[in-house]
């Protein structure tokens, strides 16, 4: 892995998996998924019978703020509900230290408490996909799953870039995530940010190298002393980030990995993407530098339409020369240089055999509707009055009974 090997690894309780990831990852802390063993404590404690039990568990894990909290809230429960001799909750209570909150918050997981990240993929795929399909069903259904990944990930990026935040504080580290953070996860710091003004931030140590803060209550004679105006570099993860998504993903040989050919727009526009951020993250330090990099952009824009305007020019040329069979092109094409003057240039081009399309064949049964011998009779002669039985009118226009 480029960044080194994962913190934290949220798995079940399946005991190969975890002899794997002590091997593998010996320095990541691995942590039992949470909802799997909350979803069985009904199975396992009869929710029926042990109705009150099941609550207070549940509020034992949730609301325990320390590791003696815990102990001494599930102890209470256990000897209350009488499962001393349950062997699943004497299993689970000897790995709590693995599976509690109180126990794992030293542990940063970004929120996440259970494996719902990989559940929630083989939920998305399980409706695309079946044990029953063929091969040729599956690779077509697993296309079809990732092109609907993709077209939400596009729209993600649409609202990041078009739509504004609405700021609920007049914090300036609100307004810095606001330009970092995608729009979902703003959302989620500025929940976090609006909660925080109930605290507040007493600095218990200060020095050159750490600055830790002691957050309490606020109350109503309560005022902030220091405030953070900005959030540090280091708390801010990339995967977060709106740049994210044009970083390249680079394997360990150094090659890039991507879905589509190297001439495709969206590796293009990736790689773009990723230069013109490391510019702009560069220059942002320095005014100077940021009229620089804007004269340079400015200047490169010209640059850019001179090329484009002038291969598209190159492109209409090169239509008009004659092509033999053998797919070699031999001709003069005109061109106009940035003089305006034309130039002739002796172009020989040779390319493989290309394929057209085929001719088109006029399917059966389209077309014009077939008449039947009737129809054309009454065609020629025109069509007959069913009341005078003359020829040329119907019976709405007829003479004979318009007169009377």
């Amino acid at each position: 892995m480029p960044a080194g090997p994962p913190k934290i690894i949220i798995t079940d309780q399946d005991p190969a998996i975890g002899k794997a990831i002590s091997q593998v990852f010996p320095g990541s802390f691995h942590r039992y998924c949470i909802w799997h063993i909350m979803n069985k404590l009904s199975e396992k404690i009869g929710a029926s019978v042990h109705q009150d039990s099941l609550s207070e568990l549940k509020k034992c894990v949730w609301d325990s703020d320390t590791k003696e909290e815990f102990d001494a809230r599930w102890i209470e429960v256990i000897d209350k509900g009488k499962l001393n001799n349950n062997e699943w909750f004497s299993s689970v209570y000897k790995m709590r230290s693995r599976w509690v909150p109180a126990y794992v918050k030293h542990v940063f997981s970004a929120g996440m408490l259970a494996s719902s990240r990989a559940e929630g993929d083989h939920a998305f795929f399980k409706t695309y996909v079946s044990k029953d399909n063929t091969l040729m069903d599956f690779i077509l259904q697993f296309n079809r799953g990732l092109a609907h990944q993709r077209h939400e990930e596009l729209i993600a990026n649409h609202v990041d870039v078009n739509q504004r935040p609405v700021f609920k504080t007049p914090m300036m580290m609100e307004r810095q995530v606001a330009e970092i953070y995608t729009h979902r996860i703003f959302k989620k710091f500025q929940l976090q940010l609006w909660l925080s003004w109930g605290c507040v931030l007493q600095v218990t140590i200060d020095n050159d190298s750490v600055c830790v803060y002691k957050a309490t209550e606020r109350k109503k004679d309560g005022s902030l002393k220091k405030q953070i105006e900005y959030l540090p570099d280091q708390y801010i993860l990339k995967r977060w980030t709106r740049t994210t998504s044009s970083d390249l993903v680079v394997e360990e040989h150094g090659k890039y990995i991507c879905d589509f050919g190297d001439d495709s727009l969206l590796m293009r526009q990736t790689i773009l993407f990723k230069v013109a951020a490391e510019l702009i993250d560069g220059a942002l330090v320095s005014k100077e530098a940021c009229k620089l990099l804007e004269e340079n952009f400015e200047s490169m824009r010209k640059k850019i339409k001179f090329v484009v305007d002038s291969s598209t020019n190159v492109r209409g040329s090169e239509e008009n020369v004659t092509v033999d069979s053998c797919g070699v092109c031999d001709g003069n094409v005109i061109t106009n240089t940035a003089e305006g003057h034309e130039t002739d240039q002796n172009v020989v081009h040779c390319h493989p055999q290309q394929l057209n399309d085929p001719l088109p064949v006029r399917a059966k049964g389209c077309g014009k509707r077939l008449k039947g011998g009737k129809e054309k009779t009454m065609a020629k002669k025109g069509r007959q009055c069913s009341i005078c039985k003359q020829v040329g009118h119907n019976k709405q226009k007829c003479p004979t009974l318009n007169s009377q």
